[in-house]
């Protein structure tokens, strides 16, 4: 057997890995799709919507935590809608908590959950679940779900006989029906729920508006099953109105159209009905007949009750009190069950707690947004408080800056008048040494031919001597405030350190004022300079100086020092 090097294991590990995980994400991915499909159509297709739901084999593992819960909403859902039985679906609670701080999920979650709630004949917990249904619509506008909680909610006060609350409820619900759309057949139901809870009430005109809106609506429609089912809801209310004739041609006319067995059965009782009350007992027992055969079809105590009713009505009219006495226990039975499962007091019980939990949780949305506020205000402020410290700090280092400045430019113009006065100083020492003292030693030169001295005499050459040192030293300092000139002027250091001493005497007795001949005197034998190199010499000058924008003869013009004649 050939053993794998270890760095080669180690790669096919990795490999391994990396398809294993790829394909754990393409079967998640999948998963996702297959939900989010079954979703789309669950309120249509039910059924088509669980064998979407159904390909997902291990839904808890396939799906991340979230999917799994909407999960959990949609096969739900999708069974109620289809009919089949989902008293047993508890984990339908666990996506109803999980979801209590999404509003966007919460809705559909709740409002699921009471489906469960209703089938579980868990009245109050039901409405708690459709009362936060409602709620968290509200919060994201979603008409259709508001509409429908609403209607579900008048549905458990209808059964509860609370009729002025369900149809409180109920008309709420109709106002977002109208302006959704796609929620016809919603209206179809609630129109024949309206229809019903005032005829419960008593008030005949109000119910027969209801029913014929409801008639005109399932004709646009063009959906026969309710068409059938208004006209039977008309034929009845028109018996209670005491049109017997009117009544009969309608529920006749329902009978022979519909195609629900349940609703051939209600429609057979108001027949019966009829005609007991109009003396046909032939007719009335036919129908009679047909009803105790099918009392298996006939679903709720409300429905049984009606139907038992009009059995001790038909069997006492026939003095067949026997089956009347008969019949008259099982209303007991059934009022009793009505009774117990009234329960109305739950209900109230429910919407208290209701609104105690709205309370409680605007309250803390109330604290969670004003600590959100509070922060941001908090955050903003010291933000402001930093922009304020650092606007103060650099108005402060500005203000530093510019007293620095302003000393610096004081010590500045301190030392330019200094530069100046020694300037004017070193004008008035090389004027004399142009002027005076080449007199004296004339002078003296004189005296010696006439006292017939043949040679120099040393006094004179050791005068010379200092005045030449005078003049070397003087002319240093010319040079150097020849520097300061040119710093001031914005020329580069290095364009200044390329000048040489005598270019730089020159620009500074230019600049004072002097002339061809005494700048010569000024500048002693030693450095002294003929014509052309003196013009060579200022042209390299007025050349580097010009590339900085210096001109001579400007800052001639400025030089504090006064022009001495030639």
């Amino acid at each position: 057997m050939k053993i794998l090097k270890p760095d080669r294991t180690k790669y096919l590990l990795i490999l391994l890995t990396i398809v294993l995980f790829s394909c754990i994400e393409s079967k998640r991915s999948l998963s996702s799709e297959l939900l989010s499909k079954a979703q789309i159509i669950v309120e249509q297709y039910p059924e088509n919507a669980l064998l979407y739901l159904d390909s997902i084999q291990t839904p808890e593992s396939d799906l991340d935590k979230d999917d799994y819960m909407q999960y959990i909403v949609t096969y739900t859902q999708a069974k109620y809608k289809a009919g089949h039985d989902i008293t047993n679906d508890s984990l339908i609670f666990k996506a109803q908590n999980y979801f209590k701080n999404n509003p966007q999920k919460a809705g559909l979650a709740n409002y699921v959950a009471g489906y469960v709630y209703f089938e579980r004949k868990i009245d109050d917990r039901a409405l708690e679940s459709y009362l936060k249904a409602e709620y968290y619509a509200r919060k994201t506008n979603d008409d259709l779900l508001i509409a429908r909680s609403l209607h579900s909610i008048g549905n458990l006060y209808f059964i509860k006989q609370s009729m002025d609350s369900a149809i409180v409820r109920y008309k709420e619900a109709n106002s977002y029906y109208i302006k959704t759309k796609g929620a016809e057949k919603n209206r179809l139901l609630l129109y024949q729920q309206i229809g019903r809870t005032y005829e419960d009430m008593h008030n005949l005109d109000s119910a027969l508006v209801y029913f014929e809106k409801g008639s005109v609506l399932a004709m646009q429609l063009n959906d026969s099953d309710y068409e059938t089912t208004f006209i039977f809801l008309k034929g009845m209310v028109l018996w209670e109105k005491e049109d017997y004739k009117q009544s009969e041609e309608y529920l006749y006319k329902a009978l022979e159209e519909t195609k629900n067995d349940e609703e051939a059965l209600k429609i057979r009782l108001n027949l019966a009905r009829l005609y007991i009350k109009i003396g046909k007992q032939d007719a009335a027992q036919f129908h009679i007949d047909e009803i105790k055969n099918g009392l298996s079809k006939i679903n709720g105590n409300i429905g049984l009750r009606s139907v038992y009713t009009s059995l001790v009505d038909f069997y006492t009219l026939n003095a067949d009190y026997k089956e009347a006495i008969y019949y008259e226990k099982l209303i007991g039975k059934i009022n009793q069950q009505i009774s117990e499962e009234k329960g109305l007091d739950k209900l109230v019980i429910a919407e208290e707690r209701h609104q105690r939990y709205i309370v409680d949780k605007e309250s803390a949305e109330a604290r969670q947004k004003l600590i959100t506020i509070l922060g941001v205000v908090f955050g903003v402020a010291l933000f402001l408080v930093f922009i304020a410290v650092l606007l103060l700090r650099n108005k402060r280092l500005k203000f530093e800056k510019e007293l620095e400045t302003n000393k610096l430019s004081e010590s500045k113009d301190r030392l330019l008048r200094h530069s100046e006065e020694s300037l004017l100083f070193l004008q008035s020492i090389h004027q004399n040494i142009i002027y005076d003292w080449a007199k004296v030693e004339e002078e003296i030169k004189e005296l010696a031919n006439e006292f017939g001295a043949e040679e120099r005499p040393i006094l004179l050459d050791k005068i010379q001597q200092i005045i030449d040192e005078l003049r070397n030293k003087s002319n240093q300092q010319l040079i150097e405030n020849a520097r300061i000139h040119l710093r001031e002027a914005d020329v580069k250091e290095q364009t200044i350190k390329n000048l040489n001493d005598k270019q730089l005497l020159i620009f500074i007795l230019i600049c004072c004022g002097y002339n061809r001949n005494d700048m010569s005197i000024i500048m002693g034998s030693d450095v002294a300079i003929d014509d052309d190199d003196f013009a060579v010499q200022l042209k390299v000058l007025k050349a580097k100086l010009k590339r900085f924008g210096v001109s001579i003869e400007e800052m001639k013009q400025e030089s504090p020092s006064k022009e001495i004649d030639s």
